[in-house]
């Protein structure tokens, strides 16, 4: 694969959201507030950890990694009142400067709602808060599994992509959906009780 370029994480979020309208699925109210100072700090962050941990780092390696839509789908509201703030549930996929990590064409993924609902999809999933950081709750364990980290898969990631924009080295969520309207329209997962 060639190069690829990076547009901000802000135009592509503004984007999947228009993208996601656009197919007929309403998105919830969700003011970007880019110029704020981080949501995630030493404290909360310590908070969400242990949430994590209750919730999901408790479990076996295989009911995490590979799990991002259903961990991220169950944790948005508890990761809303820890950090008193809207969340945003975000799919798309991940880039670096030469490949792309659980890429699939928007229209392939527009169908997934006429395919077998168990069949594998590719495509990923995170929390965007309203400041434009992004909290992955499986990314860890995913590169773990890749052999492309040595952190421990029990933990999270968060930091916001725009302050990483041009480095070289760096892995980029690159929003394509968003909402859990979404996910139920197209069978990704149904609703839960």
């Amino acid at each position: 694969m060639g190069f690829h370029v990076v547009m901000s994480y802000k135009k592509q979020l503004i984007a999947a959201i228009e993208r996601t309208r656009d197919n007929g699925i309403a998105v919830k109210d969700f003011v970007i507030e880019s110029a704020s100072y981080p949501i995630v700090n030493a404290q909360n962050e310590m908070m969400l950890l242990e949430s994590f941990n209750e919730h999901v780092y408790n479990k076996p390696f295989e009911e995490i990694h590979g799990q991002c839509v259903l961990h991220s789908w169950n944790l948005q509201d508890i990761v809303a009142d820890i950090l008193n703030c809207d969340v945003l549930l975000t799919l798309g996929y991940l880039l670096n400067e030469l490949d792309k990590y659980f890429f699939t064409e928007e229209q392939q993924i527009l169908q997934w709602k006429e395919m077998p609902s168990n069949l594998r999809r590719d495509i990923h999933a995170w929390l965007t808060l309203p400041s434009l950081e992004i909290i992955d709750i499986t990314l860890p364990a995913t590169l773990f599994k890749m052999n492309k980290s040595a952190l421990d898969y029990r933990t999270f990631m968060h930091y916001r992509p725009d302050d990483h924009y041009g480095l070289t080295g760096r892995i980029y969520h690159t929003p394509q959906f968003v909402d859990n309207d979404f996910l139920e329209r197209v069978y990704l997962l149904k609703k839960l009780e």
